[in-house]
């Protein structure tokens, strides 16, 4: 597993927002493995945690409390 490519110009894979400094890239092997498609790793490159969250298709869920669980 290596990180993704970095050099030259990197945008978010969700956004296509330029990367100036830093970047969020998933490192869980099954996900690499599974979800993401380039070898070079530029849809594994995101400006932020919502943009990663985003992309796969994750949300945030609230516990019903009147239910008593």
């Amino acid at each position: 597993m290596s990180y993704p490519n970095l050099t030259g110009n990197v945008y978010c894979a969700n956004c296509s927002k330029k990367i100036q400094t830093s970047c969020i890239t998933v490192r869980e092997n099954h996900l690499i493995r599974d979800y993401f498609q380039f070898d070079d790793g530029r849809d594994n490159i995101f400006c932020n945690s919502d943009c990663l969250a985003e992309s796969l298709i994750a949300e945030e869920i609230y516990l019903n409390q009147e239910d008593g669980e």
